[in-house]
């Protein structure tokens, strides 16, 4: 069974073994692990709402209910709604106080609380939490000027730029809260200076090592490959 970052490292040396194709140093390992396993993430987020077996595939890595209040301005489109986002580091949310968050990588749903004003139902002060569905930059322009589709008080849109989002309610309304799921960045996997298992499920791990083991013989034939390796030993030196 493959469970701890050795096992991974070692599976990855057996099947490349069997194919001849030489090894692999603990460093590359850890280059092409978190590849693998970044790539692994990246297929499973399209159907990880669709079956509870995508849904057990992340759920590690699946941060639920994240509250992110408005520090933007209270106008409409002058909202901001910081993303809990780290391209170097850890992220401390509320969610994940202890730090081992390591930022939005995917979303999976949003909704906002607004604060109403002028509302054609006469409705005042701030709503329950209102789904909102994704603004697409390519059908932006038509959704605003449709009146069947177009962003109002009921029919609230967001769009993600960036590492924020961007609210849309047509109205003079303007949001307060979000309240969102989405899908995080794993811990990278580590067995150089530090033991650091992957963290997603252990039956994830076998699909993450056979990933990282077709990466490497894709560049093992890749007639790119010799002069490659030639570079890397020449900068080392």
């Amino acid at each position: 069974m493959i469970v701890t970052a050795l096992d991974m490292y070692n599976a990855v040396l057996d099947n490349l073994n069997k194919d001849n194709t030489g090894t692999v140093y603990p460093e590359e390992f850890e280059v092409l692990i978190n590849q693998a396993q970044l790539e692994y993430i990246v297929n499973k987020y399209d159907s990880v709402q669709i079956t509870q077996k995508r849904i057990d595939d992340l759920r590690e890595i699946m941060i639920l209910d994240e509250t992110i209040l408005n520090t933007g301005l209270p106008i409409p489109g002058q909202e901001l709604f910081s993303l809990p986002y780290s391209a170097t580091g850890f992220v401390v949310t509320p969610k994940n106080p202890s730090g081992t968050n390591h930022g939005y990588m995917f979303m999976l749903r949003a909704s906002f609380k607004i604060n109403y004003v002028n509302n054609i139902c006469g409705y005042t002060g701030v709503s329950e939490l209102l789904k909102a569905k994704v603004m697409t930059s390519d059908r932006r322009d038509e959704i605003t000027r449709d009146p069947f589709n177009k962003p109002k008080d009921e029919r609230l849109y967001y769009q993600i730029t960036g590492d924020a989002m961007i609210f849309f309610t047509g109205t003079q309304s303007y949001g307060v809260s979000a309240d969102i799921d989405y899908v995080r960045y794993p811990r990278d996997i580590q067995i150089v200076n530090a033991n650091v298992d992957c963290e997603l499920a252990i039956h994830c791990r076998k699909e993450i090592v056979d990933i990282a083991v077709r990466k490497k013989i894709e560049q093992i034939e890749s007639i790119r490959y010799k002069t490659n390796v030639m570079e890397q030993r020449n900068s080392i030196t």
